[in-house]
């Protein structure tokens, strides 16, 4: 019949293949004493091959982000790359921060903080300075007044009768005339005592 597949045993041959337990102390024999701690095995399609942590086909794989895996006297480790241009926040060289970057954005920041506060201080300064003369401004208005009175902010109003009429005396006036003062006379003023 065309098309359909038949099972024949003369083409068919089956070979009895006997898989062996790999030994765990495989890598010692061909790692040095003092690295094996650091490898283990690892089965693949091809046999079995010793691997670290740095190898991503590991259980447990070591991330080194920017920067590469390598097995020392001090053990496994990332060594990051442009240790010059990055400073590098943890061992496994994931995050990194610009040197460049520092350097400028810190006096940038710094200036612009320094600016803004000193403009603020200007403009408080230039408030407090109006508000001032305002203040200035209308006690001169105060005391200038053509009608004689003087008026407080608070309410407080006085009549200055001899603005108002001049050459007139009125009873509760008091003045010294300095033309009659006689100024060789000496006086004598006790000095203060302190008191303990």
């Amino acid at each position: 019949m065309p098309g359909s597949v038949c099972f024949n045993t003369n083409f068919t041959a089956v070979h009895k293949i006997e898989v062996q337990e790999v030994e765990e102390s495989l890598c010692d024999t061909y790692i040095q004493e003092e690295f094996r701690i650091y490898y283990t095995l690892y089965l693949t399609t091809a046999g079995v091959i010793c691997i670290t942590r740095c190898d991503p086909r590991h259980a447990n794989p070591l991330p080194c982000v920017h920067g590469s895996c390598s097995v020392g006297q001090a053990g496994l480790q990332c060594e990051c790359s442009d240790q010059v241009a990055f400073w590098y926040q943890d061992k496994a060289c994931s995050s990194r921060i610009s040197k460049v970057g520092v350097s400028v954005g810190v006096p940038v920041a710094v200036l612009v903080l320094v600016t803004t506060i000193f403009t603020i201080l200007l403009l408080r300064s230039r408030r407090q300075k109006d508000q001032y003369r305002k203040k200035l401004k209308s006690r001169s208005e105060l005391y200038t007044s053509d009608e004689g009175n003087w008026d407080g902010s608070q309410g407080f109003a006085m009549g200055n009768l001899a603005a108002t009429w001049e050459d007139m005396e009125t009873p509760n006036t008091s003045y010294i005339n300095l033309e009659r003062v006689d100024t060789s006379r000496t006086m004598h003023i006790r000095r203060p005592t302190m008191v303990p």
